[in-house]
């Protein structure tokens, strides 16, 4: 093997211009397309692998069958026949997901279409912008949503009850007594009260609906869609009824708690998350140990 070439490709993205290249030095292509540091394919215009580099050869070897060149979306774009950029897909392989990136480039020949394609194996990476977008909204202490990410999610489904129809509603829950708590027992046991009852609350309201930590004592729940009225108290009343026969433990210590409720339906057109927040809080002061519904 001779030295490695000085001009050769450190990005995948740069895949449309070694295409190009391929028609003024096909020398210099073949020996780019073998020194380049990631993985580059030449398929043909229906996903038939024709080249591989040692990089693609190492990557397709670890898949137990080419499924990546059998994906629909791919095949589509070699159908198109136009250049592609960050094309994302996944592949399955005996229950675990692979994700890939995919740049295409069309090479021009007289005789069949043809694609030089550079892979880009991002599993990792994405698994790991996932694992820090999971910590960013998240409440650090009861794991709930946090208040950013709450209303975020609160807007999209508010935006989707706009469009779609049906009722969304907002429940607001309010830790009776927690200063209490906290001045009797330490910040510590305040913590393990608001640990134990976000758990409640996160069972009970299970797949219905969305949780949050809205800061300090005061914890939230939208759900969209909701049938009534009768459904949202029956699982207040649920939530209120388990909370209040539930002992939280601390060292040696075991805290009796209850809360306050209050609900809210959306109703007004283009009432943001905040607004709607606002008014389950209002009714759940209106009725403090209890549930109010605005």
């Amino acid at each position: 093997m001779g030295k490695p070439l000085r001009f050769g490709l450190k990005n995948p993205s740069e895949v449309n211009e070694l295409s190009v290249l391929l028609h003024f030095s096909p020398f210099l292509y073949a020996r780019i397309f073998e020194q380049a540091p990631f993985a580059l394919l030449t398929v043909t215009g229906d996903g038939r692998l024709l080249k591989a580099n040692r990089q693609a050869i190492a990557l397709l070897d670890s898949l137990a069958e080419p499924s990546l060149l059998k994906n629909r979306r791919l095949l589509q774009k070699l159908a198109d026949g136009q250049t592609f950029n960050r094309l994302n897909i996944s592949v399955f392989q005996s229950g675990r997901r692979r994700e890939f990136r995919v740049e295409g480039s069309p090479i021009r020949s007289l005789f069949r279409s043809m694609f030089l394609l550079s892979v880009e194996d991002t599993t990792a990476a994405n698994r790991y912008l996932r694992k820090l977008s999971y910590r960013a909204s998240r409440d650090s202490l009861t794991g709930l949503l946090n208040r950013g990410a709450f209303l975020e999610q609160l807007d999209f489904s508010i935006a989707r009850a706009e469009k779609q129809g049906g009722t969304l509603t907002v429940l607001y829950i309010d830790i009776n007594d927690f200063k209490r708590i906290n001045s009797a027992y330490g910040h510590e046991a305040g913590d393990a009260v608001l640990s134990g009852i976000a758990r409640i609350i996160a069972r009970i309201v299970g797949r219905r609906g969305t949780v949050g930590r809205l800061g300090g004592d005061e914890l939230a729940v939208f759900m969209y869609p909701v049938p009534s009225y009768s459904a949202i108290s029956e699982i207040v009343l649920q939530l209120a009824n388990t909370i209040r026969a539930v002992d939280i433990p601390y060292k040696e210590h075991l805290i009796r708690v209850e809360a306050s409720y209050g609900a809210t339906l959306y109703s007004e057109y283009g009432e943001t998350a905040a607004a709607i927040l606002s008014r389950a809080d209002k009714a759940m002061y209106r009725m403090k140990g209890g549930l109010s519904f605005d």
